[in-house]
């Protein structure tokens, strides 16, 4: 792992999702699937962690849309490649080769999209909703800990993604 999926991995597993939280599990191929996989079933949460520094040119608007592009848009497409494989998938091979992660079947699977956006120093306004295949939360360093800190159960966690979820629908 690196040092920002380490991060993500360690809110992970000092918080109420230690129990369920698996880093870097394998896909096709062996390939890495996605940087944190959380199963509890019925609920699949599949992390995609960047740091991209914010490059800072003098042209904030053009700064932000690629800090974007490269830290949520390319966390979008592994989220979403992720959940295709996973579509084929009855178990998941850990990132030790161990077949020791049984997924949820598709007619009771309900997965949420997490992309973990490190490296805006706080700067850029965050992307969320639908980016083509389905809802992606997206967080920054500050944000997932706060959430991570603050809720104390999955059932919290996945209660406050449904709930932005439908928060957002309504805007619509």
């Amino acid at each position: 792992m690196n040092r920002a999926e380490q991060f993500v991995f360690t809110l992970c597993r000092q918080s109420f999702l230690s129990l369920w939280s698996y880093p870097n599990p394998q896909g096709k191929g062996g390939k890495e699937l996605c940087d944190i996989l959380v199963v509890c079933d019925p609920y699949v949460l599949i992390f995609s962690v960047k740091e991209i520094g914010l490059k800072e040119t003098g042209d904030i608007q053009v700064d932000w849309e690629r800090w974007r592009k490269a830290a949520v848009e390319e966390s979008a497409k592994q989220i979403y490649g992720a959940e295709r494989w996973l579509g084929t998938a009855m178990s998941v091979v850990t990132k030790s080769g161990e077949i020791a992660l049984n997924i949820p079947a598709l007619s009771v699977r309900r997965v949420h999209r997490i992309a973990v956006a490190l490296g805006s120093r706080g700067k850029v306004p965050i992307s969320i909703g639908d980016m083509g295949k389905g809802y992606v939360h997206v967080f920054d360093e500050f944000a997932l800990e706060a959430v991570m800190t603050e809720l104390n159960t999955i059932t919290d966690f996945i209660q406050y993604l449904q709930r932005k979820e439908a928060l957002q629908e309504t805007d619509l």
